[in-house]
This record gives structure tokens, sequence and C-alpha cells, in this order.
């Protein structure tokens, strides 16, 4: 049989789709000699061609493909119906073109009501699974069971991982998520200075769209104002979420040393895909709040400082306004440090967190209180290099007892970096970085305070380094990771 070959441009059905569906598990009957065969489906997401040894690829790397394919009937040709991953998924689940039933974006749902291939076996009187990365199936809360008797998409399949294995999972992701950004500006519009702007930010956790305006001077107060209308998509470690709102600058952002603005934001937070024991995990939030922010700078350069500081308070007070339901208060407050130290250059920054809830008390612990979006999380490249990120916490308070984070209304990160010169474009780096996340400030304790130190290299350009890094938990425990490597750009604090 010749191997299968794929029209010049074509997208087949295994490229595009989910990476485990198991269409029919046995029949209900009790197996007999005239009992229907069980079925199996598997649709691998992004399988390259090339790297099937079937399709000519490295002989040996794909030995139980190959041999399934050296059994079987090869198609040698095969597309997709849509260049989309979700529209390709529900279109092979229903046999129908994805206009039809109304999904043609990798956002769409699929419409309830539709007939799926569950339905069908089932009907014909099996039993039915699925398993991995559907889509279709968003929250088992809608009723979207779509014709099978057990479900586990790719968020459940990940609460079955130690810990450990899971924080190295979301690690993964987050070293390896593509990035890029596209705007548009008019600085001069009218000529009056006015400036028009409209971005998008996306990577394979985030998009972001928002459209800005700048006065460069407001009557009366001869001070610079910023308004901003935005939409985003954002997932995180536990749960993801859609923004959409705006925000109104008032003051000077690019004053040096002293600046100050007020900021007055309405956003509107709706929590997607929670797992674990996460609060408030599928109300939809409504948020007003107003924000005066101070900052001190002192730096050399702020894109990549050798010298001076820089200090930042912030004070977030949320109230009900415009049918908003939130209401508390949240400090923020940092400082860093820059200079010389033997032959090289370092930094140390101390960053503090507190929230304390404004409304009516219940017997839920005070960070389940406040929405997902304004707790502290910490974790990453930019906060304890040693955790995955968001997976800084405290086990029973900011961590749950599946092990996920579920944030806090406390934080506290100290942060040190040594950075040496190798060559003109090349620097190698030591740090430490300790704190954690708690409940609430009442419950802070230096004993759950968490060690890292690691080392790095970063490639410098002008507009700051890339950075590859790798942080040791100094203070490992039963279950966890040993550490986590970094990708990122940037100075980390």
């Amino acid at each position: 049989m010749s191997r299968p070959r794929l029209p010049h441009g074509a997208i087949g059905v295994p490229a595009l789709a989910f990476a485990l569906f198991v269409c029919a598990c046995a029949p209900v009957d009790p197996p007999a000699r005239s009992a229907p065969p069980s079925v199996l489906i598997l649709v691998a997401d992004d399988l390259a061609q090339r790297a099937l040894g079937v399709h000519g690829g490295p002989a040996g790397l794909t030995p139980h493909l190959d041999r399934l394919a050296a059994e079987s009937v090869v198609f040698e040709h095969a597309t997709a119906s849509s260049p989309f991953c979700t529209p390709s998924r529900q279109s092979f689940l229903t046999g129908r073109w994805p206009h039809a039933i109304g999904v043609t974006q990798v956002s769409s749902l699929l419409p309830a009501g539709v007939t799926t291939l569950g339905d069908v076996f089932r009907g014909a009187g099996y039993r039915t699974a699925a398993f991995g990365k559907m889509h279709w199936q968003r929250r088992r809360s809608r009723g979207l069971d779509r014709g099978f008797d057990a479900i586990a998409d790719v968020e459940e399949w990940r609460e079955h991982l130690s810990p450990g294995d899971r924080e190295a999972y979301e690690a993964y992701r987050d070293l390896w998520r593509e990035r890029g950004e596209v705007g548009w500006s008019h600085l001069n519009l009218f000529g009056g200075a006015h400036a028009f702007s409209v971005e998008t930010q996306f990577s394979s956790r985030e998009q972001r769209f928002q459209v800005g305006i700048r006065e460069p001077r407001l009557p009366k107060i001869d001070l610079p104002a910023y308004l901003v209308v935005y939409r985003t998509y954002e997932e995180f470690a536990t749960y993801a979420q859609r923004r959409r709102g705006l925000w109104i600058d008032v003051g000077d952002r690019y004053k040096r040393p002293y600046r100050s603005w007020w900021r007055y934001e309405y956003q509107i937070v709706q929590p997607e895909d929670v797992s674990g024991e996460i609060g408030r995990e599928e109300e939809e939030a409504r948020i007003s709040s107003i924000t005066p922010t101070f900052e001190w700078d002192y730096r050399d350069n702020p894109l990549v400082p050798s010298r001076g500081s820089y200090s930042e308070v912030a004070v977030d007070y949320a109230f009900p306004l415009f049918q908003a339901d939130s209401e508390f208060l949240k400090l923020r407050a940092r400082t860093t440090l820059y200079g010389d130290i033997a032959n090289g250059r370092g930094a140390i920054g101390v960053r503090l967190g507190a929230i304390r809830p404004l409304g009516p008390g219940d017997d839920q612990p005070a960070n389940l209180q406040i929405p997902l979006n304004t707790r502290f999380f910490a974790g990453g490249a930019n906060t304890h290099r040693a955790f995955a990120r968001d997976f800084l916490g405290v086990p029973g308070q900011t961590i749950d007892t599946d092990g996920n984070p579920i944030g806090g209304n406390a934080l506290v990160l100290v942060n040190a970096e040594y950075v040496r010169k190798l060559t003109a474009m090349f620097s190698a780096h030591l740090f430490v970085d300790a704190g954690n996340v708690w409940e609430s400030p009442s419950t802070v304790r230096f004993g759950d305070v968490r060690w890292g130190a690691g080392l790095g290299f970063s490639f410098d350009t002008p507009a700051g380094p890339i950075r590859l890094e790798y942080g040791w938990k100094l203070d490992r425990k039963d279950g966890e990771s040993p550490g986590q490597w970094w990708l990122s750009f940037g100075i980390p604090f």
C-alpha cells in the first residue's frame, strides 16, 4: 500500500483535532460473539506528517503508529473542513460543515441539540466516553455531555497529576508559549498632539485587544489623561477568564524622578474552566475601582538598570458603582535597589501586598471572598523562579487539597541577583528568591517562606535581556519538582 500523500497546502484532521478522543469503549450488553466491535478513535494535536515513519520520517521515532498504519487502511488524501482547530474538531464530531452548526472560530462552542458521534453510538447500545482536548465541552455545568457517558477534558486530566508533575506541566506551557503584538498609533491626531492607538497582544495563554486615546493636557489641571477600552482572554494554572472594561488615567506617567497618577477602572470578569477549591468560580464579577499610584524612579536606565532605585506604592479601592458587586482595599508596594558589586552589578528587591475585604462577611476564608483576578499569585519568571507560574503558596491556605493554587490576600517576595558580563552581548547571573502567598495578612508566618536559588544566562539587547534561567527549590517538599526552567524577556524585578 502506498504511503499517504497530502495535497500541498491541505491540513489533515489529525493535525488539527483533539489529543485523545475515545468515541466508544464497549457495548452495554455482555460480550457475545455477535456483539458489535469496540470502536476507538485517536486524533493527535499538531502531529506533523514528517514526524511519522510511515510518511518518510525518521525510522523508529513512531513505531506503534507505523505498525498501526501497516496493518490498516491508509487514506492517501485528507483535508480539514476548517483551518482552525475547534471548528475542525466540531465538524469531525458531528459530520457537518462548521458554518452549518455555527462553529467558525477557535472560541466557538458547539450549540446544544446538535447530534454527535457520541449520540449515534450511544443510541446503538454503546457505552461512550471521551478523553482529552475537546473544546466542545467547556463546562459540565452547561449540560454539554454531547452523548458521552464519561468525559474527562484536558483540565480534568491535569487534576490526576501529582502536585510536582502539575507544576512542571504549567512551567512547560509557560516556557514555550508563543507571543506576539501588533499595534498602530497616530501621535498627532488633528494636529493637537492627541494620540490614538489600537493594539492587539496574543500568546498561547493570553489574547488582548485595546483601543486607547491620550489627551496631552486636560483643561484646568494641566495634566495628561489616558482612556483605554479593552477586551482580554487569559489562561492561568487553575482557571481561565474573560475580561472587558475601560480605565481612565489622569497624571504624568513619564515624569521623573517622582510621578503620581489616579486611575479609575471598570471591568467585567467572567471566570471559565475553573478547577480546584478556588471560590466564586462561576460568578461574573463587576469591579469598579479607583487607584492612586506613586512612583520614585532614580534608575539610570528603566529598561536595563545598573544603578539607582525604583519604588512604587499603589492602593486599589473597589466600591459598589454601576452594578459593581465587589468591595475591598488592596495595597501594593515594592522597592528595588541597583548598583555595582564585585566586577558586576547587583539588584535586591522587596514586594509586599495586602487585601482586605470590605463587603458583608461570610463563612468563606478571606481570600475566597475576593474576585479571582484581584488576588495575589506568585511563582514564575518575574516573582519566584523556583516555582511554576502561580504555584507558590501555603497548603491549606492558598494551595488547595489537590495542589492547585487559589490565590491569596497577602504577598511577601524578596529577590536578589548578581549579574556579570561574559562578553559584550552575553551575561551570567546568580539569584536567590524567597517569599510566599498567604490567605490574609493575619496568617503571614516567617516559617512559611519558601526559598529558591538559581543561575542563568542572558543575551543582552538595548531593550532588555533575553534570559534563560533555572531555579532550584532549596526547601523542596515531598511531591514537588526540583525546580523550573524559564525563558523570558526583560529584567525580573
